[in-house]
């Protein structure tokens, strides 16, 4: 029998759904890019293809060091992401999609350099959210977000 036995409607894709839901999503997003489509001192759209990590809009990038060794390039913002003539939220390995990023070193952009996502500088105010958001993982948190749902109290959950 092909594919999974559990999931027979999938003819063997739920290995390839599986392997998507297992994806890093903290890991470093880097993007090699593929050409330079338009290129202006404020920013350029670029095809790119995500090799490693989750990328997403809003994203900071570099020009990676270890591939291109040239002087500390300014950071780079990716402003949004085009797939398929749609706007999308991210892209992982091994998508492609057309990019348009901007910031001071759009002047480094060139066919193959690898750009790296940069962390974003913590905040007082990051890490007093984080104090205040804990996790549960009990009985008692499961029965109270069952009763929410159930209330209509997440509705954007669903």
């Amino acid at each position: 029998m092909r594919g999974d036995a559990r999931f027979p409607a999938m003819g063997g894709r739920a290995s390839a759904v599986r392997r998507l839901a297992d994806v890093d999503d903290t890991a470093s997003g880097k993007l090699q890019i593929y050409s330079v489509e338009e290129k202006d001192p404020k920013g350029a759209t670029c095809i790119v293809r995500c090799v490693g990590g989750r990328v997403r809009a809003g994203q900071r990038f570099e020009v990676d060091r270890d591939v291109d060794a040239t002087a500390d390039t300014p950071p780079l913002m990716l402003d949004r992401i085009n797939r398929y003539e749609r706007l999308v939220d991210f892209i992982g390995p091994p998508h492609s999609a057309q990019v348009h990023l901007s910031g001071e070193g759009v002047a480094t952009l060139t066919r193959g350099c690898i750009l790296s996502s940069v962390a974003p500088p913590l905040t007082v105010g990051m890490l007093i959210a984080a104090e205040d958001a804990y996790l549960t993982d009990s009985r008692d948190a499961l029965r109270i977000m069952i009763l929410d749902i159930k209330a209509g109290k997440a509705d954007h959950l669903l």
